[in-house]
């Protein structure tokens, strides 16, 4: 179902026969099935007529293929929901650059989903800009989402929504890869990226690898509940809007290492919830392997076990926004080397 789509094309691109160009680019009912994108009119009807028709037929593997160009602001939802006996779904750019799609928010839902080369941007509405539910896996890769805002009045909706839809004993993974949050703003005690608070929402493993999170303004920015490993890996959180700790940990079940990175935040690295069901100690302490932390305090031994750690002031000067803007737009991999430098200046 495609929600908030305010118009069509000009002109869909016809191609020789009088096809549109998405209509061409729709392969067989096989084992996989591609579909290109061209324009805010190829992503409406006949995007979720050839879903639909893919998930019929059982195939393993759908394609959208999103070309550059000019789309209408809408929420995108493709879902099968059959699970383990469901397909890949993969939603990428084309071309060397990731293709950037202004007001838009993806709702994803299949046995394994792979987003790569996209920025999403200025979106604004009361939901996740990126809302994924995988019964095995999902990969964010080249992935940045700038200057967007949840309006969500109840102030629960987090800016990225992973859940993974198996059992309790689940092995669904999640992993961001060279994925850029940069200034964006979420409303409540919600964070940027968060896990659900449901028991059949587990993950055994959320990575973070080679992303950065800047300027962005929300409670915290990470909240996994019931994911068992979060990894946090070579990654430089510059945050300084945040009304809390960078990170929020309220079920026991969530183990969190930070190996190698920059982590700077204007507050505390970590905070527990705790209730009458679940005391301090129930949480096991965060590792921090060659980790500089730039925090207004030393954390606390109990709270994060460090090993060649850098523990330092917070920092006067932040990245500047815009030049990170435009190195993620352009594609490029965030240089943790030259970030920090930058940063230094």
């Amino acid at each position: 179902m495609l929600l908030g789509w305010l118009g069509v094309c000009v002109a869909a691109s016809m191609g020789a026969d009088g096809y549109s160009a998405a209509e061409q680019e729709a392969a067989g009912l096989g084992a996989e099935t591609n579909f290109r994108a061209l324009c805010s009119e190829d992503l409406a009807q006949p995007l979720q007529q050839a879903f639909a028709r893919a998930v019929a037929a059982g195939a393993r593997r759908f394609t959208l293929t999103i070309a550059p160009g000019k789309y209408r602001e809408f929420a995108l939802s493709l879902r099968d929901d059959r699970g383990p006996d469901g397909m890949e779904l993969v939603v990428a750019g084309e071309g060397d650059a990731p293709v950037v799609l202004d007001g838009i928010a993806l709702q994803l839902a299949a046995d394994r989903v792979t987003v790569r080369n996209l920025v999403l941007q200025g979106n604004r509405r009361p939901a996740a800009t990126l809302d994924v539910r995988v019964a095995n896996e999902f990969v964010g890769d080249r992935l940045a989402l700038i200057d967007n805002e949840c309006q969500d009045p109840t102030g629960t909706a987090p800016l990225v929504l992973i859940t993974a839809s198996g059992p309790r004993d689940s092995a669904a993974r999640a992993t961001l890869r060279h994925t850029w949050l940069l200034g964006n703003r979420v409303e409540g005690r919600t964070p940027l990226l968060a896990t659900p608070r449901t028991g059949r929402a587990n993950l055994a493993e959320l990575r973070l690898e080679g992303c950065v999170f800047s300027g962005n303004a929300a409670a915290h920015a990470l909240e996994p509940w019931f994911t068992r490993q979060t990894t946090v890996a070579n990654c430089l959180l510059a945050e300084h809007r945040l009304a809390g700790a960078w990170l929020r940990l309220v079920s026991p079940l969530a183990r969190v290492r930070l190996e190698g990175g920059i982590v700077t935040n204007a507050s505390a690295l970590v905070c527990y919830e705790t209730g009458p069901d679940v005391t301090r100690t129930d949480f096991p302490v965060v590792e921090a392997r060659g980790v500089t932390l730039h925090l207004p305090a030393a954390p606390d031994p109990a709270v994060v076990h460090g090993q060649n750690v850098t523990l330092a002031p917070p920092l006067e000067r932040l990245p500047d926004p815009g030049v990170l803007a435009d190195r993620a737009r352009r594609g490029q991999p965030p240089d943790l080397a030259n970030c920090l430098r930058f940063v230094r200046d």
